[in-house]
């Protein structure tokens, strides 16, 4: 389990940089969902974020 813990956590540490890369408040992250051949692995941040408006400076909005 330590081994999962551990990935789990580098793909977290990804996500949210990439996440700042592209211009999204970091906030804006409710889970990750994993899909393996027979399995579904959802990884969600363990402290809850602020309700705000999440949007990218690149993607437009309506």
């Amino acid at each position: 389990m330590e081994k999962v813990t551990d990935g789990d956590t580098d793909v977290m540490r990804a996500k949210l940089s990439t996440l700042e890369l592209l211009g999204y408040s970091p906030e804006c992250l409710e889970d990750i969902v994993v899909t393996l051949d027979s399995e579904y692995h959802v990884i969600r941040p363990l402290s809850r974020r602020t309700a705000r408006a999440c949007s990218s400076t690149w993607w437009p909005t309506a």
